[in-house]
């Protein structure tokens, strides 16, 4: 939460400078022009650089993702977003942007239809958005913490139907491997009392996998594996195939003295 304030705060102070006063671009038939030269390019502001690293796995020092926040070039294209080292490029016909590993192109036709008017975005529409949309940055924390709530007190319990089920899919084709373990183990099972055995049997697996959770390991297939030795505990626990079992005779109750008759 002190981080989000902060992010805040930034913003507040950011984001109504960011748009340059001479720029007007204007969105016409679906396509893009400006009145400035190009390219032109919006750097990226200072408060910004630091959530715009990437870090790189095999070398210690970080580098930027991107050194400019935006470049307009009407004339670029979507393969050379690249050779921008920007977070948005936008063209003639499409602003792009990276969206994790990959690019993504947005066409103006998609919000721009043919025989609009043309939209024209200049630094006192974007004085007159901004003035609008900050004010409701300061209900994100509290928004944040609805979530929190919600998250803690309703998330699991429309989860666990989800996991259930998925259980339960598994159980389905690891219940033949416990079939055929208990074929060579001389048990015989039917697959639904093996598959009922098995809803149990997920137990100790389950427990096992949540704790190395918190502990941020893991080893591949063990929680199968675990499953696998318990049921195989399990099937051995019952009588093997074909084995007799000695029936123990109920002992009928003993029937309780007469008294005595005194004699006469």
């Amino acid at each position: 939460m002190p981080q989000i304030k902060e992010w805040i705060g930034e913003a507040k102070q950011t984001v109504p400078d960011l748009y340059p006063a001479e720029l007007v671009l204007t969105f016409s038939g679906a396509e893009l022009s400006t009145n400035v030269e190009e390219p032109y390019i919006l750097p990226l502001p200072p408060a910004w650089e630091q959530a715009m690293l990437e870090k790189d796995d095999d070398d210690e020092s970080d580098e930027p993702q991107f050194t400019h926040l935006l470049v307009i070039d009407t004339n670029a294209t979507a393969e050379e977003y690249s050779e921008y080292e920007t977070a948005v490029l936008l063209t003639k016909t499409a602003a792009i942007a990276r969206d994790d590993n990959a690019i993504k192109v947005f066409l103006y036709s998609e919000f721009q239809k043919s025989g609009n008017p043309p939209l024209v975005i200049n630094r006192e529409l974007y004085n007159d958005v901004t003035a609008k949309a900050l004010p409701f940055l300061d209900f994100i924390p509290a928004i944040i913490f609805m979530l929190a709530v919600f998250a803690v007190l309703l998330l699991p319990w429309i989860a666990a139907p989800f996991i259930l089920l998925g259980y339960l899919f598994y159980l389905l084709l690891f219940t033949l491997l416990a079939w055929v373990l208990a074929a060579i183990m001389s048990r015989k099972f039917t697959y639904g009392e093996l598959y009922k055995l098995g809803m149990y049997g997920l137990t100790p697996a389950i427990l096992i996998e949540w704790v190395l959770h918190w502990f941020h390991t893991g080893i591949a297939m063990l929680f199968s594996l675990i499953f696998l030795v318990t049921m195989g505990i399990v099937i051995g626990a019952f009588p093997k195939k074909g084995a007799k079992t000695v029936a123990v005779p109920a002992k009928s109750p003993k029937r309780p003295k007469s008294p005595k008759r005194p004699k006469k």
